[in-house]
This record gives structure tokens, sequence and C-alpha cells, in this order.
């Protein structure tokens, strides 16, 4: 992902090969997925996922772009843990670039069961960051909308 300067962004997490961060001027959260996770690394994700969500206020719908361009997947418990949410609020998107064709497909399959038991999380799998950007920036434009709406 991009180069970022320190006054762009709060604070960086390094978890084992894995990185998480959250960008101060988009408020998306940013994990690079790298090699095989584990549940001990599912576990850092997540709480730094719960931290990171927490700099925008409960309302405000958490954005999360996962990069798994060199991603060797993860364990069944460590899908487990990573489908539980990891402290995102209760309106949230997340989107996946960069894995392959059958990880996109067994990953939507994932976020599409939880969906189900969460109405107001979204999930994308796409194959680039450009998509994977454009799509979370479309979902923040339509809550904007939304809240501008409210008044």
């Amino acid at each position: 992902m991009g180069e970022m300067t320190g006054s762009d962004q709060i604070e960086r997490t390094f978890i084992n090969q894995h990185e998480v961060w959250y960008d101060r001027r988009t408020t998306f959260i940013h994990l690079v997925h790298v090699g095989l996770m584990d549940v001990e690394d599912a576990k850092l994700v997540n709480d730094a996922t719960r931290r990171y969500a927490a700099y925008t206020p409960a309302h405000v719908p958490t954005y999360l772009i996962a990069d798994n361009t060199r991603a060797d997947g993860m364990t069944s418990e460590a899908r487990k843990i990573m489908a539980s949410r990891g402290g995102m609020h209760e309106e949230a998107y997340v989107t996946l670039f960069g894995a392959p064709f059958i990880v996109r497909v067994g990953m939507n399959l994932l976020m599409k069961a939880l969906v189900l038991t969460s109405p107001k999380l979204q999930v994308s799998a796409v194959v680039t960051e450009a998509e994977a950007l454009a799509w979370l920036n479309q979902k923040k434009r339509e809550f904007q909308v939304r809240e501008e709406k409210r008044g």
C-alpha cells in the first residue's frame, strides 16, 4: 500500500509479518496480510482493529481494507476470529483485494455468512487496491449523504 507520512497516520501496528494502520485522512483501517495468519495473529489484528475503530464515533461506520497480495491464507481458528468483526462498529464496510480468485470466493462466502447475523456489515472482494478504495469511498459517500438527509 502507499507511503504515508506521520501526520496522515495515527498509529501503525506490526503483528509478526502482518501490519495494521489507521489513515486519518480517509478514516480507513488498513490490514496487510502476509503469509499464513494463525489464531494469535488474528487475535492481535482484531485488537488493533478495535483500537482503530474507536478513533471514530460509534455511529460512524468502520471502513477496513485488507491487502492480501502476499497472503498464504489463515488457519480455520484464525478465520473464526476474523469473522467475529473484531470490534468494528455496528455498520461496517470491509473490502479485500489482491487474493487469488479461489481465496476471494472463500472469503466472500465467509463474509456473506457473517452478514446474515450482522445486517449492517457489507463486504467486497476485488482484484486491485484501486477497486477496493473506490468501493470504500463510495460507501463513505453513501453514509455521508444519509447523514446529511438526517440533518
